[in-house]
């Protein structure tokens, strides 16, 4: 049910907390952009995303969330009043309590922004403005729209066969035992493009605008997407060349998203030649705790799938990281799922291994040619088992019997025992979450776990334990810091039991 539509306990117990209520009204406010005393459509997708950023988040309030123009339009008119926001909020209020209401509020408001007069990054004077096309009456759809739709719809199906006949052969490939261990493949950008554009209820949308990838990269940066990343992890689709990767701030970004605009096929030597003189006072401390409008109106444009393809391209050549990265990130934020690219599993998986037999991997990867591809390839078809696993957290030095930075020797054979045990459910969870066609058959591997999906999950679930979900704010950030570790730490193995 609409929960604008009652002012019962929920509303009065948080009506009488001060505290509540003046966050609730902060976050109002900073979410009506045009200052019209409602929250519309494209004010309701910006409030979605930025309430969905929070991973810890229980399922009721992402499901609240998810459904916000359900659960917060009383009155089913396409708009959220001031009133209605706070039966919402009030709802989520009572759901979580104060101590977590408040926590999330302010995680919500600082990440909406809280400038009162923001200062815009904009382009030379000589830039254009871009016009953007009328819109109809309301409710209409233009003939551009249409054929946008049509294109999508026929991209979906092509998406679909292809996923399905990934998955077969996935099954034919993975130990030799015709076993279903999720598509072998990473989310490209345009099956990300397409949970980004089809809202709560299916309503599909065919552009997004400027200043939520503005968001988005903020999300990012802060959760994983940075230079520490990009000097870890091997990659596998760099360019040859000598540029450093670029530790990149919000304001340039916005930046080169509005060169973007005008400007679809701006390429990387263009993209650093246009940072070069904003790149010192973008990068000052005092920059990082502004908000998206601080660098670009909220109506500075819109992306359609080539122009959001090009920006994922630039990021990623600036940065010096494969681009699945970025793809996998914005995923994350959308649907919670933590999805391991193979190269990241492989660097993992080769510190995870009994000494000696490391030792060998490592003459024979470093020898280069077929056969070390083939020893890479060959860590993602056996299973992961729990010696494994110990040897990693050993590494990473993630044992801790006071449960400060870690868990104790115990604790952590009962949490693999736990995946493991799961892994079925939790696969089930990750097709429907991220939209697989045909992968439902999932069978448990007895040895241990397999492949990136499932190692994804093991790293997603130990993320969310405390106290690593305090000490990391994303399964990739932790992942790529015990990464850090373990390699500082080779070939030593655990205690025996």
């Amino acid at each position: 049910r609409a929960w604008g539509g009652s002012r019962g306990g929920a509303r009065a117990m948080y009506d009488s907390d001060g505290d509540a209520r003046k966050i609730g009204n902060e976050l109002f406010k900073l979410l009506d952009n045009d200052k019209s005393g409602m929250l519309e459509q494209k004010e309701l997708r910006r409030a979605r995303t930025i309430m969905l950023c929070r991973a810890d988040i229980c399922s009721e309030v992402k499901d609240m969330t998810d459904n916000m123009n359900g659960q917060a339009d009383g009155d089913g008119d396409g708009k959220v009043s001031k009133d209605e926001w706070h039966n919402f909020i009030g709802s989520v209020y009572e759901l979580v309590g104060k101590k977590q209401f408040l926590s999330l509020a302010r995680y919500w408001v600082s990440n909406s922004g809280a400038q009162s007069t923001p200062k815009k990054l904009t382009t030379k004077k000589t830039d254009r403005t871009i016009s953007q096309p009328d819109v109809g009456a309301a409710g209409s759809v233009s003939a551009e729209e249409a054929a946008a739709k049509k294109i999508q719809s026929a991209h979906r199906g092509n998406a679909a066969r292809k996923e399905v006949k990934a998955i077969a052969e996935t099954k034919k490939k993975t130990s030799g035992s015709g076993q279903n261990h999720g598509p072998p493949k990473v989310t490209t950008v345009a099956e990300l493009w397409d949970h980004l554009t089809v809202e709560p209820g299916g309503r599909l949308i065919t552009s997004l605008e400027v200043i939520d990838f503005i968001e988005h990269f903020m999300l990012m940066s802060k959760t994983g997407l940075d230079m520490e990343l990009a000097n870890t992890v091997s990659m596998a689709n760099l360019s040859e060349s000598d540029n450093q990767p670029e530790d990149l701030s919000p304001g340039e970004v916005a930046h080169l998203s509005v060169m973007l605009i005008s400007n679809p096929d701006l390429d990387e030597a263009l993209a650093r030649e246009a940072i070069e003189p904003i790149r010192e006072e973008c990068r000052l401390p005092m920059e990082a705790g502004k908000s998206a409008r601080d660098f670009v109106e909220q109506d500075a444009g819109v992306y359609k799938l080539k122009r959001f393809k090009r920006w994922c391209e630039l990021l990623a050549a600036l940065m010096r990281i494969d681009m699945e990265y970025v793809t996998t990130m914005m995923l994350w934020h959308r649907v919670q799922v933590f999805e391991m690219p193979e190269l990241l599993c492989v660097d993992v998986l080769s510190n995870c291994m009994e000494s000696e037999k490391a030792k060998e991997w490592a003459r024979t990867v470093s020898a280069g040619g077929l056969a070390a591809e083939d020893a890479k390839m060959g860590l993602l078809t056996k299973p992961f088992q729990l010696n494994e696993f110990m040897r990693w957290v050993h590494r990473a030095g993630l044992m801790d019997a006071a449960k400060q930075t870690g868990l104790p020797y115990g604790d952590l054979q009962v949490f693999y025992s736990r995946v493991c045990s799961q892994v079925v459910k939790s696969m089930e969870q990750r097709a429907v979450a991220m939209k697989w066609r045909g992968a439902t058959d999932f069978v448990r591997e007895p040895m241990g776990l397999i492949g990136r999906h499932e190692l994804g999950i093991l790293m997603q679930e130990m993320w969310k334990m405390p106290p690593f979900v305090k000490l990391f704010p994303s399964p990739l950030h932790m992942t790529v810091r015990l990464l850090q570790r373990a390699r500082a730490n080779p070939l030593s193995e655990p205690p025996k039991t």
